[in-house]
């Protein structure tokens, strides 16, 4: 982890303090030479009602919130998602099969270790905190 982005988390990571959510077991797949996105998935709980609104890491263009499923012909769909509530006391799993991270304009190919992920959340009463948390690269099953 290169000294600016460690920085960065020390700044970032007081700021989470500040709101009752948590983000762990996060993951992301594995990318080759020429591959410019991903999916990535983690566990978020919050014990107050609060709202994911953005999603950041440092080498991505851009990440989106995608909602994958099946629709009345069984066929496979995914449509992007503005930003995703999180209901008081719930714990929320992001996969690949249902609400997840697409990671797209990626920078350089995802090989391993960690990559730091940034979270906008929005709390209930219309304050803004930042989450930090960490994605392991893992190979795509």
């Amino acid at each position: 982890m290169s000294a600016r982005l460690f920085a960065l988390l020390l700044v970032l990571l007081p700021l989470a303090a500040h709101a009752d959510i948590t983000a762990g077991n996060g993951w992301v797949w594995r990318t080759r030479a020429g591959q410019s996105g991903s999916s990535a998935g983690l566990t978020l709980h919050s014990e107050q009602p609060a709202t994911l609104l953005a999603v950041y890491a440092p080498g991505v263009g851009r990440i989106e919130l995608h909602h994958s499923g099946v629709d009345s012909n069984g066929r496979r769909t995914m449509r992007r998602l503005p930003s995703l509530p999180l209901p008081a006391g719930k714990t929320l799993v992001l996969r690949e099969d249902g609400i997840h991270l697409m990671l797209l304009g990626l920078a350089h190919p995802l090989s391993r270790g960690k990559l730091p992920l940034v979270l906008t959340l929005q709390d209930a009463g219309g304050g803004r905190h930042t989450l930090v948390t960490l994605l392991d690269v893992r190979v795509p099953q």
